[in-house]
């Protein structure tokens, strides 16, 4: 069998084939670049038509999680309007403007297609309620004011007092500071849960001498913010006692300042 012979111009040949090749190539890298145009043409298209379709227009905006804000002031303050097309709306920038509420604690917006927006909410905790001359204003825990009252009707959170005066016109968003209402707040935050129905007023005039009344008009005096949760325990228990045995109307004050010895006056 003869074997086939080499073209007679080697290098003219391999020249050839190569400047084939460049070409196919290029070829194909412009057949992908076209396919690639027409792609991004089609789904801004897609995109420019779903924008305006009527078929993904907002018909419920869902809240969930609200107690203390109504469902009214959530909506007006998400900027979402009704038949707005739901691709158009800015889900983060909501949650943002939903902590324009002091209220609110943690914000989640979610587009659930085709027509609905769901807002999940989580609101905080008031601790505690303070007096600023002309109203009174309920805190978190951390200081925040959350909300301004006339009148503390139906209203069951420990009052804090001792403070220097606060400025009248505090607003709800504000953040107190200083070093009675860090007191305040330390104690507050370290009260176990069962206190707070039971404990009417703190006093934190002298850091060194807080005081506490409890609903029942007992004061109990736990000296300085160390212990807070084991002296109110054990002044809660020796309260328990005197209710069991009837002497509970002959306490005038207890001092826990020290647990290892209770004092009982």
């Amino acid at each position: 069998m003869s074997k086939r012979k080499p073209p007679a111009n080697i290098e003219h040949y391999r020249l050839a084939k190569i400047e084939e090749y460049r070409l196919r190539k290029r070829r194909a890298g412009n057949f992908r670049w076209i396919l690639m145009v027409l792609l991004l043409v089609a789904c801004a298209a897609g995109g420019y038509s779903l924008s305006f379709s009527p078929f993904f227009a907002v018909e419920q905006i869902i809240i969930s999680g609200n107690e203390q804000i109504s469902s009214e002031r959530l909506v007006a303050l998400c900027g979402i309007e009704i038949g707005q097309n739901i691709f158009t709306v800015d889900t983060s920038l909501v949650e943002q403007w939903l902590f324009i509420e002091p209220w609110v604690r943690t914000a989640q917006v979610e587009r659930y297609l085709p027509r609905s927006i769901k807002i999940s909410i989580t609101e905080r905790n008031p601790v505690a309620v303070m007096a600023t001359g002309y109203a009174f204003i309920q805190i978190d825990k951390s200081g925040l004011v959350l909300c301004r009252m006339r009148e503390l009707d139906n209203l069951y959170l420990p009052i804090i007092s001792g403070i220097e005066e606060i400025h009248s016109g505090i607003l709800p968003g504000s953040s107190i500071e200083g070093k009675d209402i860090g007191v305040a707040l330390t104690v507050l935050n370290n009260l176990p849960e069962q206190a707070f129905p039971a404990v009417k007023e703190i006093d934190v005039m002298d850091s060194q001498k807080i005081k506490l009344y409890t609903t029942g008009g007992i004061e109990v005096r736990v000296g300085g913010i160390s212990d807070i949760a084991a002296k109110y325990l054990l002044a809660d228990s020796i309260i328990y006692d005197a209710q069991l045995n009837g002497s509970i109307s002959r306490i005038r004050y207890i001092d826990v300042s020290s647990t290892a010895k209770p004092v009982i006056y």
